[in-house]
């Protein structure tokens, strides 16, 4: 009987009982210990399955940004557009397609920006003196033949300079940025 003072497997369980080696009490008392210690595993893995479901990384909600962007009344094609909340948190982008047309993501592929106001910067310049290859971007020669021209004014590539913002809000419209090519004062973004 010392040998039934630790715990035994299952297998060897079956082994001892097919064997004849246990007696009837002993049986059913082995298969109490059994259920019961599966009882209590299978609830540890509930309580570590409830506890892990809340321990994912939590991150803000966004809300839905579309708009179009254009340039002396004409839609701009592949600009990208970048909104930088006032408030820390995370930025969010967009490309125009061919009608001028954007969606924003900040952490999903179409899931917008955060609530509140937001800096916008657009962009669209084009690069030359230089081959994209499987590494990356390589000189034609010396950097002096790397030459940018900017299709929409540089000053609108800097927040500080862009004058654009944009109010994040649920149930927004779509946003319209005027951009005009002589750089000059640009107002606020109007809603369609």
């Amino acid at each position: 009987m010392e040998r039934f003072a630790q715990p035994i497997r299952r297998w060897e369980f079956r082994r001892l009982q097919s064997a004849g080696q246990l007696a009837a009490k002993t049986i059913k008392d082995l298969k109490l210990k059994l259920n019961v210690n599966r009882t209590w595993l299978v609830l540890g893995c509930c309580f570590l399955a409830v506890g892990l479901v809340g321990c994912g990384p939590s991150r803000p909600s966004t809300l839905p940004v579309k708009g179009i962007v254009t340039m002396d009344g004409k839609p701009v094609a592949q600009a990208g557009v970048h909104f930088a909340p006032d408030a820390k948190g995370r930025p969010s982008e967009g490309v125009t397609d061919e009608n001028g047309q954007f969606v924003l993501r900040c952490f999903d592929k179409t899931d917008g920006a955060l609530p509140g106001t937001h800096h916008v910067t657009i962009i669209k310049m084009r690069v030359t003196g230089v081959t994209p290859n499987s590494a990356g971007l390589e000189s034609g020669g010396p950097t002096t033949d790397v030459h940018e021209e900017w299709i929409t004014p540089k000053r609108y590539a800097d927040p500080a300079t862009s004058g654009l913002t944009a109010e994040v809000t649920s149930g927004m419209a779509p946003l319209e940025f005027k951009l005009t090519s002589a750089g000059g004062k640009t107002p606020a973004p109007n809603s369609k």
